[in-house]
């Protein structure tokens, strides 16, 4: 996810975020059962059959765990989840300890990533 900042020296931030988004309402306090994390009650303008989401989050390091756990069970989104976990696991610092190298890679990232995610849905 790229972060706009304005408290510090560099205006984008990227952090690393694994959501499940669904109006089900059973799917995603499941998830959040098995692995933690907030849930998150999204409001949406109320038209006729329209109902409100329920969103599922973990955010950087914990997103690690989370990804081991499920990656041999991933068939479409394997690729994302090793990219999420190299992320995260290689040059993702304090912003105060990072260097511009870690911000192209992490920008080189964010890329790779928008890019399999749209190679997901057109295949």
């Amino acid at each position: 996810m790229k972060q706009k900042r304005k408290d510090r020296d560099r205006d984008t931030n990227y952090i690393l975020r694994v959501s499940v988004q669904s109006t089900d309402k059973y799917m995603v306090p499941a998830i959040h059962n098995f692995v933690g994390g907030p849930v998150i009650v999204e409001q949406q303008e109320k038209r006729p059959n329209q109902n409100n989401t329920l969103k599922w989050q973990l955010n950087g390091k914990n997103v690690i765990r989370f990804l081991q756990s499920i990656k041999n069970y991933l068939v479409v989104k394997k690729e994302q989840a090793d990219l999420a976990i190299y992320f995260q696991t290689s040059f993702k610092k304090h912003w105060k300890h990072m260097k511009e190298e870690d911000y192209k890679k992490q920008e080189e990232c964010y890329f790779l990533m928008k890019q399999l995610k749209k190679d997901c849905l057109i295949s």
